[in-house]
This record gives C-alpha cells, sequence and structure tokens, in this order.
C-alpha cells in the first residue's frame, strides 16, 4: 500500500491574470482589456481568479494481486475569488476611460444636483468602488477519482486494461459565476444574471483503456 497527503498553500495577487482574463471570460491569449485605459486597471490589484489558497491532495494505491493495481487520487481545494464588473468610471476622460472595458465601479443611480442646474452631470454621479477579489469567493470542491490497472498477456504480447472512474461522488460545486454586476455597457442596470454559476465540477464518467507493448 502506497499513500501520499500533500497540502499547498498559495496566494496568487497582482493587477494581471496572464495571457488571459478568465474572471470576465476573455479567453483568447494576448487580447484582453488589460491596459487598454487607465480606468480598467483601477481597482485590479488583488486576488487573482486563479488564487486557490488551500489545496490538499491525498492519493494511493494497493497491489492486490502481482497484475492487479488499484488506485485513487482525492483533491480538496478552497474556492476562487469573486468580482464585481461594472459599467462605468467616474471620469469620462477619454484618455483615462475609452467607453468600454470592465471596471471595478459600478454607477448606484444617484446623482445629487449639487450645482442645481437640474441635470445629472457626470462629476455629480455616485459610483461603487469594488475592487478585485472583494465579494466572496466559489465553495470549496472536493473530487475522488478511482483507478484499476489490470496486467496480462495475449498471444505472447504483453497487454494492460484500465479502468478509470472520474469524479465517483458526482460532485457538482460551481467553479466560477457571472461576476458582471452591470450589463453589457449599460451603466447602471443591474445585471440579473451577476452570480448565477456559470460552470461546474465534470460530472462522473468512466474510462477504459487497453494497452499493448511489444
Amino acid at each position: 500500500m502506497r499513500m501520499s497527503l500533500i497540502y499547498t498553500w498559495s496566494r496568487s495577487v497582482g493587477n494581471f491574470e496572464g495571457a488571459v482574463k478568465s474572471d470576465i471570460g476573455q479567453a483568447d491569449a494576448g487580447v484582453t482589456q488589460d491596459f487598454d485605459f487607465p480606468a480598467l486597471m483601477d481597482g485590479s490589484d488583488g486576488y487573482q481568479p486563479n488564487d486557490r489558497r488551500h489545496v490538499f491532495k491525498f492519493f494511493g494505491s494497493y497491489d492486490v494481486t502481482e497484475d492487479l493495481t488499484v488506485g485513487f487520487n482525492s483533491t480538496l481545494s478552497s474556492g476562487r475569488p469573486l468580482s464585481a464588473f461594472g459599467q462605468g468610471y467616474p471620469s469620462h476622460d477619454p484618455k483615462v476611460y475609452g467607453s468600454y472595458g470592465d471596471t471595478f465601479y459600478f454607477y448606484t443611480n444617484e446623482c445629487p444636483d449639487a450645482n442645481g442646474n437640474g441635470t445629472c452631470e457626470q462629476s455629480e454621479k455616485i459610483y461603487q468602488f469594488s475592487p478585485r477579489g472583494t465579494r466572496g469567493r466559489t465553495p470549496w470542491t472536493f473530487n475522488l477519482d478511482l483507478s484499476a490497472n489490470y496486467n496480462f498477456i495475449f498471444s505472447d504480447i504483453d497487454m494492460r486494461a484500465t479502468l478509470n472512474v472520474y469524479n465517483v461522488l458526482n460532485g457538482q460545486a460551481e467553479t466560477s459565476r457571472n461576476e458582471h454586476y452591470e450589463n453589457n455597457r449599460a451603466e447602471g442596470s443591474f445585471n440579473s444574471y451577476y452570480g448565477a454559476a456559470y460552470t461546474w465540477q465534470s460530472p462522473r464518467y468512466v474510462e477504459l483503456g487497453f494497452e499493448a507493448r511489444f
């Protein structure tokens, strides 16, 4: 019987996730909105979407016979940080905010008429600042995989049959959520899908394989 337990504590902090921007769904490498305008980076410094603070891994195998080996692999991970992206910014200077992109500000729909002219001017709007990763985290996820390997000989050829069962407990914890607090390019318009789950753990599935070694 062989078993191992690994615990990893880590922090992923900064203002730039990398080639992709997974919290708003930009998956095309190298073409994210980051650094397009100064406003888009205001509030971006924080825990990155790939920050999983605690990860436990417990795995092992057992030789039932000389030819049959069974094993397991389990992972328990803490959730990823969440943000609330808005569609506006306190300044409409085109050199600061070019009227597109997800910001870390959202409009409260409050606009006190400070100068008494009867109109809502940009300088009078009240925005809420919501820095990256300050809106909680997704749930912890647990995954358990089982495997079996059987070695045998067929027509003088060394063969191996493998059976893998992934996510044995069929866990369905959510792994990402909609983080757009306001509707696309609609400042002050609440996105009713904000906080809804985007992705979940892969459901249970089975993999059967055969290997021939000459």
